[in-house]
């Protein structure tokens, strides 16, 4: 009798193993038919940043990065349906590094969108992002050219803003006459050419015009010939890297007119000889930007700073709204107005994105905005 309740108990716990196995087979079968949920991928989309990170705009260059990254910072990722990859490059302002910088990152980073930096670099990058099809975004440029064709937008202050700003100046203090000095260079044409179609706005004001070669950095002559013409008032359209010369030789002629600029001034290193100068200049970044870029770099260049942040935020803003990242130009054409860093901002026909302009003058070796 034992001997059958044992062998009766064994056969129970068999029979109740196999049931628990069974039973485990089935679960495990059960929950490997169930479905997984799982989260697609977002789109990614790089944006190259072309920026003259050394070299002799290196000082502005690492200004303009550090706007970047604080744009970056205030991306409201986890609300982003795109997934954004932000890649500098340094082209030392130089044009053949910006090509290269260009192409490394159409062909190896498979770049949506680049950023660039002055009309140099805008010019050289212009066919190759049209044929390309990526969307360049140039700030620092005046020159109309770069915005040629589909792919090419610019964010800064047109000379048609600029020149008004510095005529508005003139009126003010009542300069009736005005000596005019452009080298053969586009930007400087082009500022030439917006100055003489806002002058009949102002018939009280005339004009006569100098040229002085592309490359010129002795303006000597060109000054005794304005001594001649005696002006009440000379606007220098000289680039930057000529700033200091013009600057310099005007001081050592002693001519009694006061020498003026549009945008140039603004990116010199240092305002030596310049002081009381005036010039008008790009509207600077909001307050809020160049505080928490100084908070760390006191003496950063904030030079340009709103427009680049608000090229990010422009840019980001035409990908997120296209139905694909390959739409995102006709987004960003969509786009008229965009209120930035910068304030108001609107774009016209052609691709650019007309900033502000304001008026500046030199005091205690610092531009100031003149209220």
């Amino acid at each position: 009798w034992e001997s059958d309740m044992k062998s009766n108990l064994i056969a129970a716990v068999i029979l109740a193993i196999i049931i628990a196995a069974f039973a485990a087979s089935r679960f495990i079968s059960f929950k490997q038919q169930e479905p997984v949920e799982t989260v697609a991928p977002k789109p990614q989309v790089t944006i190259g940043i072309i920026l003259p990170l050394s070299g002799r705009e290196g000082a502005v260059g690492k200004g303009l990065q550090a706007a970047v990254r604080l744009a970056i910072d205030d991306l409201p990722k986890h609300r982003l349906k795109n997934e954004y990859n932000f890649i500098f490059k340094d082209d030392e302002f130089e044009p053949k590094n910006t090509i290269a910088a260009f192409t490394r990152l159409q062909h190896a980073d498979r770049a949506n969108a680049v950023i660039t930096y002055s009309a140099q670099s805008g010019s050289v990058i212009n066919t190759l992002a049209e044929n390309g099809k990526i969307i360049q975004f140039n700030v620092g440029s005046a020159e109309p050219a770069v915005a040629k064709g589909r792919y090419n937008f610019v964010h800064w202050t047109h000379p048609d803003e600029s020149t008004r700003e510095i005529l508005d100046h003139f009126r003010r203090n009542g300069f009736q006459k005005v000596a005019v000095i452009t080298p053969k260079i586009s930007e400087a044409l082009a500022a030439e050419n917006a100055f003489r179609q806002n002058l009949p706005r102002y018939p009280e004001i005339t004009a006569k015009y100098y040229r002085a070669k592309p490359q010129e950095k002795d303006f000597r002559m060109l000054l005794s010939f304005i001594r001649n013409y005696e002006p009440d008032v000379i606007l220098a359209l000289v680039s930057t890297s000529r700033a200091s010369d013009i600057i310099f030789q005007y001081r050592a002629s002693k001519l009694p007119y006061p020498l003026t600029n549009v945008a140039s001034f603004g990116r010199l290193d240092t305002f030596a000889g310049g002081e009381d100068m005036f010039f008008s200049d790009v509207a600077p970044a909001r307050q809020e930007l160049i505080k928490r870029m100084q908070s760390s770099q006191p003496d950063i260049s904030t030079f340009g700073a709103g427009n680049i942040y608000d090229a990010v935020m422009l840019l980001v803003e035409a990908f997120e709204d296209a139905p694909t990242p390959q739409q995102a130009v006709g987004a960003l054409e969509a786009q008229r107005y965009y209120e930035g860093m910068v304030g108001r901002a609107e774009q016209d026909a052609e691709g650019v994105f007309h900033a502000p302009s304001v008026l500046k003058q030199i005091k205690n070796g610092r531009a100031e905005i003149e209220k």
